[in-house]
């Protein structure tokens, strides 16, 4: 427990913030301010983040366990800190290049769940996946592009994707997103954690694939 002194008092809370929501940095924080809201049983305390790259105010946010109608002595929780950067995916080189708006889809979702809309994410997870399937079909058979665009991700899947690997990932990825979009989930023993490792293992073998065929065409021997 620590205490905290404001102008006329002071607060025990249970934690400072140790990371910048704005740039993630691990710091101690340079407290500012302080503002009291004893109607909702909050104190907000103004931070400054040391990190000289970054310098941001931020808001942490404790919740007042025992508050009283003119005081907000006790003991408080830590709740969020705020602003909070939603922050990008890492999202390799060769995808980004194939497929700019799987990164833009992806990247969206990921922002969704960060902030806490996990029933909408998980369909936006679901349409990246088709866009980066078909793109790399696609990109693998140039001349079925009209085809491909029309055709269902599953059928993409079986008829244009020969490697193995990402066949049986994006096959799997589109099951779970699948259930993200249905009333009744079929796949009662999977969530969201398990579509995005899916994802990310197609990405994976994507990746390896492309390279794989770069350096095979760039060092053929003559």
């Amino acid at each position: 427990m620590l205490q905290i002194q404001l102008d006329r008092n002071s607060v025990n809370v249970n934690s400072l913030p140790n990371q910048c929501p704005v740039c993630k940095s691990k710091i101690s924080a340079i407290q500012t301010s302080v503002h009291s809201k004893t109607r909702s049983n909050c104190i907000e305390i103004a931070y400054c983040c040391p990190n000289e790259e970054c310098l941001s105010l931020f808001i942490a946010r404790y919740e007042t366990l025992k508050p009283t109608p003119t005081s907000i002595n006790g003991f408080c929780t830590l709740i969020e800190c705020v602003p909070n950067s939603l922050g990008k995916p890492d999202i390799v080189e060769e995808v980004a290049e194939l497929s700019p708006l799987f990164c833009e889809i992806f990247t969206e979702s990921y922002q969704a769940e960060a902030l806490g809309m996990e029933q909408i994410c998980g369909i936006g997870y679901r349409k990246a996946l088709e866009f980066l399937i078909k793109d790399f079909c696609i990109y693998e058979h140039p001349a079925e592009e009209t085809k491909i665009k029309e055709k269902a991700l599953a059928k993409c899947i079986n008829e244009y994707i020969d490697d193995s690997r990402i066949k049986q990932c994006s096959y799997r990825a589109a099951w779970l997103g699948n259930d993200e979009a249905h009333y009744v989930r079929k796949w009662t023993d999977k969530d969201i954690n398990d579509l995005k490792i899916l994802i990310k293992l197609s990405v994976l073998w994507i990746q390896s694939h492309l390279l794989t065929a770069s350096y095979s065409s760039s060092m053929s021997r003559t």
